[in-house]
């Protein structure tokens, strides 16, 4: 139920974004790429993701494979003045490596 939730809050921003003329990318490895497309969100690796996005999203939930997903080396990989909103547990966004990238200016907000 859990991991069904959180796909389904990402839609939901997702729709909201695009009511405000966003253009959506975002990556899930369990929603079929056609069922994204419908609620006009175009699929991409998480590598080919995060130099294109001015505002980051994160609805994952907190497992061993999602714990510091954005780390440094993501931090590094965005485009400069990213803004990520986490909506997510604790755990998923390396809070030291945002704080420098914050710092640097390299991450604009987040919240």
């Amino acid at each position: 139920w859990y991991q069904r939730r959180v796909r389904e809050i990402g839609m939901v921003v997702a729709k909201r974004m695009t009511a405000f003329g966003m253009k959506v990318v975002g990556y899930d490895p369990i929603t079929p790429p056609e069922v994204a497309a419908k609620n006009g969100i175009e699929f991409l690796q998480l590598e080919e993701m995060w130099p294109v996005c001015d505002f980051l999203t994160v609805h994952v939930p907190l497992l061993p494979s999602t714990r510091h997903l954005i780390n440094e080396k993501v931090l590094a990989a965005c485009k400069k003045g990213v803004r990520i909103v986490n909506c997510a547990r604790g755990g998923i966004i390396d809070e030291e490596a945002l704080l420098d990238a914050l710092n640097s200016g390299d991450v604009a907000c987040a919240a």
